[in-house]
């Protein structure tokens, strides 16, 4: 329990989260990869900028360095308060909240009741979606909207720096990484919700435009010696590695992201992923009954048929439904069959408002997803990605 001044971030400069697992890749000549994951729970950590407001709060905040500094110390979650929906009496255990969705309040953690001036935090027995049980009897009685947050145990680094902006108000700079407690069975999310294709799940979260990296990578030796070189790759095909930057406006989108990042383990397992570009220009309209697609030339034979990388489509309408399929043929430069019917109509008229892309096999580029908070319901993400060879589902 704690019963000291609560020091909060400056949401002017955002609250970062991150969540990350950590992955070994080995790989082969052509390519190819073997990856296996070294933890089964993904570790957290909070990175703020926090002020303190006047002399009494510098000289309490550095009575605290001087004294904890290499200590477990407990930082509240701050992109995920909540509050009181019913006053909270001193004596009693429950507390009645807005809501615990999509915040890392778990069973086993710590939570925290309180106000700048003051806080109490104790551990938590059960929980639902808006009830927190706690462990202890509360020491105060807290009225409706008092904040309640969920609490990171955690470490932060040994060598601090407290800027003094004045002789009384300071700001410092705060990463702090998760204490690692085994008592508590941590809360892993999954790909519930998410589309399948050949039984993998599909990332189908459309990015923020801000741009994409799209990249190209097949690694080859130059032979040679005093004169003409020769190129010499084992790869089969060139691979994407890719970057995207997503916005998401409430806690239930950002959490899926999240959710989806965990049930990939980080880098670990494949997905499908969309590239949002518009890989396939189509010049026809098409019947749901049709299996082929009337597209402009861009070599499609040459260049994608055959491969990995160009195999499979995704067809998006402006309502982001969408249907998926594999090219089986490429007859012409400016025809692709398909392996099954399109299973919707598109008049000629309505193409251009269609997205034609392709659905690429790929894995996260990253171990670690940071969640960078503008506001508690506001965040923006960047997430890297690459594709696979060999391992396409069939």
């Amino acid at each position: 329990m704690s019963e000291e001044s609560l020091m909060i971030p400056n949401w002017a400069e955002s609250v970062k989260y991150k969540r990350g697992w950590r992955t070994t890749i080995g790989g082969n000549l052509r390519g190819g990869e073997q990856r296996s994951s070294l933890f089964t729970w993904p570790r957290r950590s909070l990175l703020f900028s926090m002020l303190t407001l006047n002399a009494q709060e510098s000289s309490l905040f550095k009575g605290n360095l001087y004294k904890n500094l290499y200590g477990v110390w407990g930082i509240p979650f701050w992109q995920d308060e909540t509050e009181l929906v019913v006053v909270a009496a001193s004596g009693q255990k429950i507390l009645d909240v807005g809501s615990t969705l999509y915040r890392n309040f778990e069973i086993g953690g710590m939570a925290m009741v309180g106000s700048r001036s003051l806080m109490e935090t104790w551990k938590i027995d059960d929980l639902t979606e808006t009830r927190i049980t706690l462990h202890n009897d509360l020491s105060h009685t807290w009225p409706t909207g008092t904040s309640v947050y969920p609490l990171l145990q955690t470490r932060i680094a040994p060598t601090q720096t407290l800027k003094m902006l004045n002789s009384a108000i300071g700001q410092i700079d705060i990463e702090a990484s998760e204490e690692f407690d085994g008592t508590i069975t941590r809360k892993i999310g999954t790909a519930a919700g998410f589309d399948a294709y050949k039984g993998v799940p599909i990332f189908n979260i459309k990015p923020n435009w801000v741009g994409i990296d799209d990249g190209f990578d097949h690694p080859y030796n130059l032979l040679g010696f005093l004169g003409k070189t020769t190129p010499l790759s084992h790869y089969t095909e060139t691979m994407f590695p890719l970057k995207y930057e997503y916005l998401a406006y409430k806690k239930s989108e950002i959490q899926k992201h999240i959710d989806f990042f965990d049930s990939r383990m980080g880098r670990l397992d494949g997905f499908w992923l969309p590239s949002w570009q518009e890989d396939i220009h189509l010049t026809e309209g098409f019947l749901a009954s049709d299996d082929h697609l009337h597209i402009d030339s861009i070599n499609y034979p040459l260049y994608w048929f055959g491969n990995e990388m160009g195999k499979s489509i995704i067809t998006i309408w402006p309502d982001d439904t969408y249907v998926w399929n594999d090219i089986v043929a490429a007859p012409s430069d400016t025809r692709i069959n398909l392996d099954d019917v399109v299973g919707r109509d598109c008049p000629k008229s309505s193409i251009k408002r269609l997205l034609v892309c392709f659905l690429l096999f790929c894995r996260f580029g990253q171990d670690e997803i940071e969640v960078e908070y503008l506001t508690p319901e506001v965040a923006r993400m960047s997430l890297s990605f690459r594709t696979l060879l060999g391992e396409r589902p069939s």
